[in-house]
């Protein structure tokens, strides 16, 4: 696993003397990053191999280069962007949604932090229910009630806001042909689904 991939939950800034996440560090516990690594590349492990074994994974999605080669303000562009401004590299194996999971970010407009990553869950709940989508929500949470960066009912109405917008969207995680909309202006898109 590349270390940008790690980032995703791992500790990093040092802000005023206090470490601070800076990406999704919703599933990591501990603040020692040999640990947080294992643990991460255990995680998606497990994801890899129930992908495999209930024939749910794919063959890669995201192509960096392709989607950098597209026009500005196309979806798959905007992707490319953003991958570029979180130093990160796509997920290239496994389910299709472990693989358009940063896709999801960039659809909804949700950030990659620990709120937008609690909101980006509690927005697939509002789809609907699916057991991780609960684990990755909860543990997130978690790590805001820790850090004390939302009050409880700032977050509660976030969660909330985001579980109703999943709800009255048009949006599919399981079938999103996101592959046909590479090409598509990124509001069209967010239009499609009701979003």
């Amino acid at each position: 696993m590349s270390s940008d991939a790690f980032h995703r939950f791992s500790m990093s800034v040092n802000l005023a003397g206090t470490t601070m996440p800076k990406r999704d560090d919703s599933l990591m516990i501990t603040a020692e990053p040999a640990i947080n690594q294992q643990r991460f590349d255990a995680f998606l492990g497990v994801i890899d191999t129930l992908g495999t074994w209930f024939g749910m994974s794919e063959a890669q999605i995201i192509h960096l280069d392709f989607l950098q080669s597209l026009p500005e303000h196309t979806f798959g562009h905007d992707l490319a962007t953003f991958y570029q401004h979180e130093g990160l590299t796509p997920f290239t194996t496994g389910p299709r949604r472990k693989q358009l999971h940063d896709a999801s970010h960039v659809l909804t407009g949700y950030g990659t932090d620990l709120v937008g990553e609690a909101e980006l869950q509690a927005f697939l709940l509002g789809i609907g229910f699916t057991p991780l989508n609960a684990l990755l929500k909860r543990q997130a949470c978690r790590r805001i009630r820790q850090l004390n960066l939302l009050s409880a009912t700032a977050l509660e109405q976030r969660l909330t806001a985001a579980y109703r917008r999943g709800q009255q969207s048009r949006f599919d995680p399981n079938t999103w042909p996101v592959e046909r909309q590479w090409y598509l202006p990124t509001p069209q898109v967010r239009s499609i689904y009701g979003l």
